[in-house]
């Protein structure tokens, strides 16, 4: 009787989600310069808009960053021998599912001036 590690499902993915995540990390950047550049041609534009405007664009990228920067430390932690293959496989795949979520939920609910 052959015995499945159900946690290691879809890990074989997590290359596909990471390339997803890097796509919608592009897209929700120049979909949001874009309507703030639409935004600052029609209305006058003080110094407080321009902040707005800094402070959205890095909360596109912050997320990615973010799961990067984990992700990097988990793969030392694996080099180290501190952490299994199986566990930094499974967190791999965790991390690329939740940034997934991050900016499609970005994508569907936009912020919007």
């Amino acid at each position: 009787m052959e015995v499945k590690d159900h946690a290691m499902q879809g890990t074989d993915d997590a290359r596909m989600y990471w390339s997803i995540v890097y796509a919608f990390t592009v897209l929700a950047f120049l979909v949001r310069a874009t309507n703030d550049w639409k935004a600052a041609r029609t209305h006058p534009f003080d110094w407080m808009d321009t902040i707005f405007i800094g402070m959205g664009l890095l909360y596109c990228i912050i997320p990615l960053i973010l799961g990067l920067a984990f992700r990097r430390n988990l793969k030392k932690e694996r080099d180290r021998e501190l952490l299994s293959v199986r566990t930094y496989a499974i967190c791999n795949i965790g991390i690329a599912q939740l940034l997934f979520f991050v900016y499609l939920g970005m994508m569907i609910f936009p912020i919007k001036r």
